[in-house]
């Protein structure tokens, strides 16, 4: 067999046994997703909290702009 046959046969193995895993496993993974986005939106939250609550602190620093970019990327972790 050539190469290029070789890793195709090797990449279809790989793709079946990954589709046998999720499938196997979908009921787990859909728990941890659930998890993961519910504690993300929960520190999202936080974080929107520590912006409001505390403008006088985080005024002068770069901690205004860090919160903000924590909050973007909570957000991007929600939406993925």
């Amino acid at each position: 067999m050539s190469e290029d046959k070789k890793a195709k046969r090797y990449q279809e193995k790989f793709k079946l046994k990954q589709l046998e895993m999720k499938e196997k496993n979908k009921e787990i993974l859909y728990r941890v997703s659930l998890i993961s986005t519910i504690i993300t939106v929960g520190l999202a939250i936080g974080t929107l909290v520590v912006l409001k609550k505390e403008p006088q602190v985080c005024e002068g620093y770069q901690l205004k702009v860090t919160l903000w970019l924590m909050l973007g990327m909570h957000a991007t972790n929600i939406v993925e």
